[in-house]
């Protein structure tokens, strides 16, 4: 009896104390308190939207890498990408025709083709092939990723919300149009820039030093090249604490505006087997 009693004044007590928090507007500062730090995240994102403002060069780089697609009418070559992590080389070999809006990247491991993606936009298809089992699928192209609000933004502000236009290319492309390692430029003042030749390709070679909140298995110094007219990565390069490199990717064969074959992005189906 004893002890419902006590149970019985707990309860009470706790009431009581809940009542009484209540009334001194506890749980309201508690709400405050993550208001506050959502506003301050959204003032460290305008404070680095500003700083990033006075480096207008860096930003029609930026720009330029963000918007890769129109700045050329085709392109072919292969990428190599490299992580010491799973050491494991991986090769994508690509062709992208952006007028026709169409193209296709086979993946090898270790010389091995392992998959083959086509992107038809006009067709509004995208077709999967599987290079091991011989069989491949067909799937309806998502809406166009495109789209012209974006392009009113900043460099920064599109960073911040990885936006990013025509994704199709990008997924084609390896982290040659769109790349992804756009994303690591986010703070201006982490990298800087001078002017080189790549594969006698008029670029732009980047340095700095990535850091760790931005990404954790890339932070320490890098190097990337960035052709100047067009805004592709051609090169990249991530070190350790040992200045040893942990990740990169390097590209070969890379052909700018040099015309493509149109059968270059259809496969002899008859060598696969269609699932449903």
């Amino acid at each position: 009896m004893k002890g419902k009693q006590l149970g019985v004044s707990a309860i009470v007590a706790f009431v009581i104390v809940a009542f009484v928090l209540y009334q001194l507007d506890f749980f309201d500062r508690f709400k405050k308190s993550t208001t506050t730090e959502e506003e301050l995240t959204r003032d460290v994102i305008k404070n680095n939207i500003e700083a990033n403002s006075e480096s207008p060069d860096k930003e029609k780089i930026v720009l330029k890498m963000l918007d890769s697609i129109d700045y050329f009418k085709d392109l072919q070559g292969e990428v190599e990408e490299y992580d010491k992590k799973y050491d494991q080389k991986t090769t994508y070999k690509f062709a992208v025709d952006v007028v026709n809006k169409r193209g296709i990247a086979t993946t090898f491991t270790n010389n091995t083709p392992e998959d083959t993606i086509v992107i038809l936009r006009k067709e509004d298809k995208k077709i999967m092939y599987d290079e091991k089992k011989h069989t491949y699928k067909t799937y309806k192209l998502l809406e166009d990723t495109k789209n012209e609000e974006i392009s009113k933004q900043s460099a920064t502000e599109r960073l911040i919300s990885d936006n990013r236009m025509d994704d199709d290319f990008g997924r084609v492309a390896r982290n040659v149009v769109h790349s992804e390692l756009s994303l690591l430029l986010k703070d201006f003042d982490s990298w800087n820039y001078s002017e080189a030749t790549f594969s006698g390709i008029p670029s732009y070679k980047l340095t700095g030093v990535i850091d760790e909140k931005v990404s954790n298995s890339l932070a320490g110094k890098f190097e990337m090249i960035v052709t100047k007219n067009s805004g592709l990565v051609l090169d990249f390069k991530s070190y350790d604490e040992n200045n040893t490199v942990k990740y990169y990717i390097k590209t070969r064969n890379i052909k700018i505006d040099r015309g493509l074959d149109k059968n270059s992005f259809y496969k002899e189906v008859s060598k696969y087997k269609k699932e449903k």
